[in-house]
């Protein structure tokens, strides 16, 4: 069936003239039974070849495994998924932030030049849309910060000490507390 479906794909997008194909979520499709086998995604994802051998670009979205990780570590099932593909690019929430927040950070992995700037992007929820966040990673987590804490103090409406604003800070709504030392800084 899975080589029947690649043949499948690969004619329609030859004849309709597609050059890239975006496969949401890989898992949905291949024949793989145990994600985590390196041999048995290795073998399901060699039938893209076909199309890379046709000019037509194969984009594979997959899902993260719930522990996380750096440097494509953050990948569901097997290694050999990230030692497949030319770039992955890992999409995440911006680290200390809570879980409803709206900006996520783009980071590339792969064979093709490295390029260690990540992306950062805030989703306009009144437009549905995502922007680009200028600044550097360290820059838009300094700005969130900072945010929190002028708006503790406007809800304070009071001065308040370093101390204060710690304990103010509420890690269920406003993401991760930053230590006493960078709410100082």
């Amino acid at each position: 069936e899975w080589v029947e479906f690649i043949t499948e794909t690969l004619n329609f997008c030859k004849e309709k003239k597609i050059d890239l194909i975006i496969m949401d979520s890989i898992t949905a499709f291949w024949p793989v039974l145990n994600e985590n086998d390196n041999s048995e995604a290795t073998q399901a994802l060699k039938a893209f070849y076909a199309f890379t051998e046709n000019n037509i670009a194969v984009f594979l979205i997959h899902h993260d495994n719930k522990a996380g990780g750096i440097n494509g570590k953050s990948i569901r099932g097997a290694s050999s998924i990230l030692q497949f593909v030319d770039q992955a690019i890992l999409f995440s929430r911006l680290e200390g932030t809570n879980e409803n927040d709206t900006q996520r950070v783009l980071k590339f992995r792969g064979r093709l030049k490295e390029n260690n700037t990540p992306i950062i992007l805030n989703f306009d929820q009144n437009n549905f849309k995502y922007n680009l966040n200028p600044g550097s990673l360290h820059e838009v987590s300094k700005q969130y910060k900072l945010d929190v804490i002028v708006s503790i103090l406007e809800k304070e409406k009071k001065p308040l000490s370093v101390n204060n604003l710690h304990d103010l800070w509420d890690e269920t709504f406003q993401g991760k507390k930053p230590n006493i030392r960078s709410i100082r800084r």
